[in-house]
């Protein structure tokens, strides 16, 4: 009586049964030691590739810090110093190779069992970083403690050294995994599987596939001769020695002249090994081992895809993606130890907003690239022609854009310093001057109510109306341009409030501002006690800030904790309040909100 488990059983024709040959199959794991994984990777090209490519692709872009210029070139040129990007390649190599595999963090400290603290770290206080594999570095037990920190990792390293085993802390260690163990009881201290490991078997059979064709190749052809009572004279020492002295004669005879001369009694034929097929075979295992090692054959082996319309993008793409991810689940998470010392090592501080974005894989072409711009100009401008996102909110996500996809380096930074709306265009100047003669040009239509004729000239000698920035907020048209103010009134107050020194501050009014005034503040407003804000308070911004009532420092702050002030100014009857952000690299004090309500 056959007992059958969970699987497909046909009593007719013995399939899952005992008859079946296959029903005694199952897996074992012959497990390899470091001299097998050693030759491997030294002897045989295909172990060793699997193992380079991926750790080489993963770091050969690099990435791209996300910070202020100078900042960028600091950690950029502590990177250098340090030799990040090739030792972070290494021990990624090793990791595969050997199952694990650490970055140790060299800080100059007497005792390297004494916890790593970042925020202790100051300007140059990353000294060195040395690559060891799990067979250098030993881990100790690891913590068991699902309260530590460093619950999972070992309690220590040990290290040997000039006078003897060195204890390192977990901290001062960067922990790198080759193939993961889903059980952690089965995890030597904690390491994974060589790489080589699971595809043992696919490299092995496709060396010995190379191996029998070349073997094969010795036999391609072969000669065959019919001589009368050759095996009977084989006896005789005399007959051996003149035998191959004849077909030596005999072949060279043939190689230099194409003709084989023999005896008439003398038969001659030839057997050849075809080869049509072996080629498939070949690329078969070959495929079998890109397969195993999740690189395509275009990467792995070099060889050009087959197929008319095959250009092998799809499968390097793919391969990209996977590469992409990994450097996001792997080396993101390990690095971000590593990363807080060497911004403190190469800045002196942490600031929060440095932060960096994986270098893409896939190299454009500069025609790619232009028409990728091209593209995202396109598409820009026309969901900004429909209106149907407030411009203030627009400017910020394309802005965001940039800066995500990678496209514009340090342009979060660069937004910071110079402020998120355009220069000003001025595309009216003819019209200003003309205004500025007492009437318009022909075919243009008046100025708007609000223009003021006080108005002062920017520093390029363009007089840039308040009525314009007005007139543009108020349509929201999409066009941005900024009215100069003029300069900050109680300049020794606000510099006293905000702790920025106010010299050569200047009060600025954007069209986006004005935008986010009118929408927010222009109507509705009797619901909220207060009262709707039009153009013509704009125009008294001017007399606001000359002699306000009132400066205070405002509660909230900007996107990069910018201070805020907030002024308020009594006219008629009506409590004017507005607010302003400063920007400390232009000396602006530009325009953020404003409201009124009866006094």
């Amino acid at each position: 009586m056959a007992l059958t488990s969970d699987t497909l059983v046909n009593l007719m024709s013995g399939l899952g049964t005992v008859r079946d040959k296959s029903a005694g199959g199952m897996f074992v794991l012959p497990l390899l030691d470091k001299s097998q994984v050693d030759n491997a990777y030294r002897g045989d090209w295909i172990a060793r590739k699997i193992i380079d490519v991926p750790a080489f692709d993963e770091t050969r872009e690099w990435r791209d810090w996300q910070a202020d210029k100078p900042q960028i070139e600091e950690i950029e040129a502590e990177e250098a110093r340090l030799s990040v990007q090739r030792k972070v390649m290494q021990v990624r190599k090793l990791a595969r190779l050997y199952g694990g595999a650490v970055l140790f963090i060299g800080t100059g400290d007497a005792d390297p069992m004494q916890e790593l603290r970042p925020d202790r770290i100051g300007a140059g206080g990353l000294k060195y970083l040395h690559v060891f594999s799990r067979h250098e570095m030993i881990a100790g037990e690891l913590d068991q403690d699902p309260l530590s920190p460093f619950y999972g990792e070992p309690i220590k390293y040990s290290l040997a050294g000039k006078a003897g085993m060195v204890d390192v802390h977990p901290s001062r260690v960067v922990r790198f995994v080759g193939a993961e163990i889903p059980d952690r009881v089965m995890a030597y201290d904690g390491w994974g599987d060589t790489v080589l490991q699971a595809v043992y078997d696919a490299v092995m059979q496709a060396g010995s596939a190379a191996a029998a064709i070349a073997a094969m190749l010795q036999e391609a052809k072969v000669d065959i001769v019919k001589v009368p009572g050759f095996m009977e004279n084989l006896a005789t020492e005399e007959y051996r020695s003149k035998i191959l002295q004849r077909y030596s004669l005999a072949n060279t005879g043939k190689s230099i002249t194409n003709t084989l001369m023999i005896d008439g009694e003398e038969e001659w034929d030839h057997k050849q090994i075809s080869f049509a097929t072996l080629p498939e075979v070949l690329n078969t295992y070959l495929q079998i081992a890109s397969g195993a090692a999740d690189i395509p054959a275009t990467r792995l082996l070099g060889q050009t895809p087959g197929g008319l319309q095959s250009t092998g993008q799809s499968d390097i793409r793919n391969y990209y993606d996977r590469i992409s991810a990994g450097q996001n689940l792997e080396l993101r998470p390990a690095l971000s130890r590593l990363d807080e010392i060497l911004i403190r090592s190469a800045l002196g501080k942490r600031p929060p907003a440095v932060h960096y974005t994986w270098a893409p894989l896939w190299q454009m072409t500069e025609v790619e690239k232009s028409e990728v711009a091209l593209k995202k100009a396109q598409a820009v401008k026309a969901i900004a022609d429909t209106g149907l996102i407030p411009d203030p909110a627009f400017a910020r996500g394309v802005q965001n854009m940039f800066v995500e996809d990678g496209t514009f380096p340090g342009l979060d930074a660069a937004l910071e310093e110079f402020g998120d709306e355009p220069e000003d265009k001025d595309e009216e100047a003819a019209r200003l001057n003309a205004e500025e003669q007492g009437g318009t040009r022909t075919g243009d239509r008046p100025f708007h109510d609000a223009f003021d004729p006080a108005q002062p000239r920017g520093p390029d000698g363009k007089w840039i109306t308040v009525g314009h920035a007005v007139e543009l907020g108020r349509q929201r048209s999409g066009s941005f341009v900024r009215a100069d103010l003029g300069p900050v009134a109680q300049a020794d107050l606000i510099s006293h409030l905000t702790g920025v020194d106010m010299s050569g501050f200047r009060h600025l009014l954007g069209s986006q501002a004005v935008a986010h005034i009118f929408r927010k503040h222009g109507s509705g407003e009797a619901k909220r006690g207060q009262l709707d804000v039009g153009p013509s308070d704009l125009t008294a911004l001017r007399q606001i800030l000359r002699a306000p009532n009132a400066i205070r420092k405002a509660e909230a702050t900007g996107k990069h904790g910018e201070p805020r002030i907030e002024v308020e100014k009594t006219i008629g009857g009506v409590r004017y309040t507005y607010i302003a952000e400063v920007q400390r690299r232009k000396k602006r004090l530009a325009a953020v909100t404003m409201w009124k309500k009866q006094s």
